[in-house]
């Protein structure tokens, strides 16, 4: 798959036989110093590779492929299962009720519009995974390639917290970024999206971003990584779902 893509990844030179995992060895290609601070720039840059891969055929991936994070279905489920207590949580962060109804709405009408458009995933496109390098983009990481919702790469990019990575992401960059999305999507000759592509990213990231809380609460709770950092991460994921609500709640999330 890789070398159909015009997209920069280190290739491998040379590599053991597979067939004895414990003792397999490869060697990549060095694109010398790369670093993973990213401006605004850089968001852009990377963004616009998406629809190279998104392009591709589905049936590119088999079908029993996985990524490392559920699906948004599974996700949905999940914050469904205990709504009460998912509620009661958002309301103590601060979350108006009027708001938490409005999650509420999102999780009944959501689900199968999101399992609808199924494309190629990179399945972990997150800034960690991106190299900037003489002015450049590389991708990284192509092991959780599978199919997932054509939302799943953005999110990674855009709005999926870490505990030690700070994105800081506003809501006018977000939607520069979709919009440059689509126009890219435009240039390669795919089919328009629909008309309410924008919102309904902004749902997709707000219950993905709910999902993501729960797993901030609980590894407070176990007292994984470290406190400091899953505080500022809950904050940053807060400020995403705030976003997310902000953009749906204004004129319906009509797109500009």
């Amino acid at each position: 798959m890789l070398p159909s893509l015009p997209i920069a990844y280190p290739k491998i030179l040379a590599a053991a036989e597979p067939n004895d995992p414990d003792r397999y060895w490869i060697i990549l290609e060095d694109l010398g110093r790369l670093t993973h601070q990213f401006t605004e720039k850089d968001f852009y840059k990377s963004v616009k590779l998406i629809p190279y891969w998104h392009r591709l055929p589905v049936h590119t991936v088999p079908d029993d492929f996985t990524g490392h994070k559920p699906m948004i279905s599974e996700v949905i489920d999940i914050v469904q299962e205990d709504w009460k207590l998912t509620g009661n949580m958002l309301g103590m962060l601060g979350l108006a009720e009027q708001r938490i109804d409005m999650i509420g709405s999102f999780l009944l009408h959501s689900a199968d519009g999101f399992a609808e458009q199924r494309v190629v995933s990179h399945g972990d496109f997150h800034t960690g995974n991106i190299a900037v390098w003489n002015d450049g983009i590389s991708v990284m990481d192509w092991e959780a390639v599978h199919r997932n919702s054509i939302f799943w790469d953005l999110y990674t990019l855009i709005d999926m917290p870490h505990p030690r990575i700070r994105k800081l992401m506003v809501s006018s960059i977000r939607v520069g970024l979709l919009h440059a999305y689509i126009a890219e999507r435009t240039k390669l000759g795919l089919s328009d999206v629909n008309s309410s592509f924008i919102r309904d990213y902004h749902v997709f990231a707000c219950l993905y971003s709910i999902w993501m809380l729960l797993l901030v609460e609980d590894d407070l709770k176990k007292g994984l990584w470290g406190e400091s950092e899953l505080h500022s991460c809950r904050k940053e994921i807060y400020a995403t779902i705030q976003d997310c609500l902000d953009y749906v709640g204004k004129d319906g999330g009509r797109e500009m």
